[in-house]
């Protein structure tokens, strides 16, 4: 009686300040996958979100805000000569070209976004990846132009290749991740010195190589999240194979400091 009365227990149904973090990463739509229809993917990534759509019913959990940041890589290349942002030739297209691949991306994220409308207001963010940095920027704008008369939607189409978003006192930093493991920690803290100074919990989220990671430095865990495309060949060839396909999902509380449920959807 005496411990109940002095420990206050939250409670995740009854706040009004939740905010839903999505980071989808690495779809590599137009890739090539290794004993895999690329139609696989079309597939996939729906059942993914059908299942962050689930978990936000079954627990009838409401958000003041979702946070939609798709962390690049979601085409595998930029032109129609099938290179990357860095003019790599990509030597394992599937045949689609630039316009189908944009085609399955817009409808993708239409349906998706369409359906997080009906939960919360979404905000949609820039993200670009290696292999795609101006297509999703392409895309990114052709999601701003299709919301356009929706008061519930935004987008944050900055340009720089990394953002960050203030949640309470939690900072959170989003970046595709392809910088050292030293810039990864302390970026945020140089470019985003001011939410750095109103936040007391610091956590970065990027995608890249396909796998799980966290790795923890001066307070700041950078977390490496796990992409939703199958095994290609460059992948099976250099023996990157086994890792888990996934998307994640963070929930985060403005009164409390770290993300308080993490969502794995593996669309299976």
């Amino acid at each position: 009686k005496k411990f109940e009365n002095v420990v206050k227990f939250p409670s995740l149904l009854s706040s009004n300040r939740r905010v839903l973090e999505m980071c989808p990463s690495d779809a590599h739509i137009g890739s090539r996958f290794f004993n895999e229809n690329h139609s696989d993917l079309e597939q996939i990534f729906p059942r993914m979100m059908a299942d962050v759509f689930a978990r936000i019913e079954r627990d009838a959990l409401g958000f003041s805000k979702i946070i939609f940041a798709p962390l690049g890589d979601m085409f595998h290349f930029s032109n129609r000569k099938q290179q990357t942002e860095r003019h790599q030739q990509v030597v394992d297209g599937n045949g689609m070209n630039p316009l189908e691949m944009f085609d399955v991306a817009s409808q993708m994220f239409i349906a998706t976004i369409d359906k997080l409308l009906t939960y919360a207001p979404v905000e949609f963010v820039y993200i670009p990846g290696n292999h795609d940095g101006l297509s999703m920027y392409h895309l990114a704008c052709r999601m701003a132009s299709h919301y356009r008369d929706v008061d519930t939607f935004s987008t944050d189409l900055g340009h720089a290749n990394r953002k960050w978003k203030l949640i309470g006192e939690n900072l959170i930093g989003l970046e595709h991740g392809e910088m050292s493991k030293k810039n990864r920690v302390h970026w945020l803290a140089v470019e985003a010195c001011e939410e750095w100074g109103k936040s007391k919990y610091r956590e970065t989220h990027s995608g890249h190589l396909h796998h799980e990671e966290v790795l923890e430095v001066g307070g700041v865990k950078t977390r490496r999240l796990p992409g939703i495309a199958p095994t290609d060949y460059w992948h099976h060839e250099s023996g990157y194979t086994g890792a888990i396909r996934a998307t994640m999902s963070f929930v985060w509380e403005e009164e409390r400091l770290g993300w308080q449920e993490m969502w794995q959807s593996t669309g299976k």
